[in-house]
């Protein structure tokens, strides 16, 4: 799925962009960077967040009101700059789809935390 995704937005001309959000702990911080390898292990190259990208990724965190309503905003902003968001962290396991009917994006695509490693079977 993963390679499919790199080819039918880059026509395999140029490597396909990511780049991630992270809100919260330290832990969203190290899995950030796992996904961050991942992705460039596959051809990615890593962008700053406020640039468009193939893909944009919010690692979120549900701690607080707040945490998820900054979760939120990142990630209607991302969908707008950005042809995919991925919402993953404890902010998408403790919401699931919810996230996405609250965004109104079909960009949207959740990764359960358990499956970073697993990222591109997630990429359409």
């Amino acid at each position: 799925m993963g390679a499919q995704f790199i080819k039918n937005w880059n026509g395999n001309k140029n490597m396909a962009t990511f780049s991630i959000l992270t809100l919260g702990c330290r832990a969203n911080q190290a899995d950030s960077e796992l996904l961050g390898e991942v992705l460039k292990r596959h051809g990615f190259k890593q962008v700053q967040t406020n640039e468009s990208a193939d893909l944009g990724i919010v690692n979120s965190c549900t701690v607080t009101a707040e945490a998820d309503r900054k979760a939120g905003q990142m990630v209607r902003r991302l969908s707008k700059i950005c042809r995919f968001v991925m919402v993953t962290g404890c902010g998408a396991a403790a919401k699931g789809g919810l996230i996405t009917k609250n965004m109104l994006a079909d960009n949207v695509i959740i990764l359960p935390p358990g499956q970073r490693e697993k990222i591109m079977d997630y990429l359409p």
